[in-house]
């Protein structure tokens, strides 16, 4: 959806639907990279993945909010769209909601 133009995007007319579409999307995002990572964490080795289990928290909070500021920036160069620090805002808080419904799961789903 980034590389269309401003005028091609057909949102809902209320108030912050631009904030809302961008925090669903990196909320999806967030999902996406978390369970990714519980999906490996289950097919590797027990032992060696324990070592590693902070950093993934990390590096998946990392990619997201990355993506979302490469994404910003790759707005301004399409017609009619603009950088903004609120998207990159709200793309953040989608990814670090993503993350809080991931580390409040039950242990079991995890592992």
């Amino acid at each position: 959806l980034s590389h269309q133009q401003g005028d091609d995007l057909k949102l809902p007319a209320f108030f912050a639907s631009d904030k809302l579409a961008h925090w669903l999307a990196y909320f999806v995002l967030g999902q996406s990279l978390f369970w990714r990572f519980v999906i490996r964490r289950r097919l590797s080795i027990k032992g060696a993945e324990k070592k590693f289990a902070p950093m993934v928290d990390w590096l998946g909070i990392a990619i997201g909010i990355g993506y979302g500021l490469s994404d910003e920036i790759h707005q301004s160069f399409i017609p009619l769209r603009e950088v903004s620090l609120l998207d990159f805002l709200a793309d953040s808080i989608g990814i670090l909601s993503a993350w809080f419904v991931y580390i409040r799961l039950p242990k079991s789903w995890k592992n």
